[in-house]
């Protein structure tokens, strides 16, 4: 996991921000599960397993949804 995503304050309601920068962001319920996955030290394939698993997509569903989810985070330099 990056230093900018280690910082990042998230609440409940989906709101996380960067103190170091101010930006902000709103997140959903799934980016929640998948930034919960990456903090945890899970990979692409493990945050696909669970995801598949937690709400019942096909697993290919999952990781190509899983593939972009990362794509972005690297956009927005959340992650390396």
């Amino acid at each position: 996991m990056s230093d900018t995503l280690s910082r990042m304050a998230l609440n409940d309601e989906g709101f996380m921000f960067d103190p170091h920068t101010g930006e902000s962001f709103l997140i959903n319920e799934t980016a929640r599960f998948l930034l919960d996955g990456i903090k945890q030290g899970q990979d692409a394939e493990a945050l696909a397993a669970g995801l598949s698993e937690h709400w019942a997509i096909p697993t290919e569903q999952a990781s190509r949804d899983v593939t972009e989810f990362l794509q972005q985070l690297r956009l927005l330099r959340l992650i390396a």
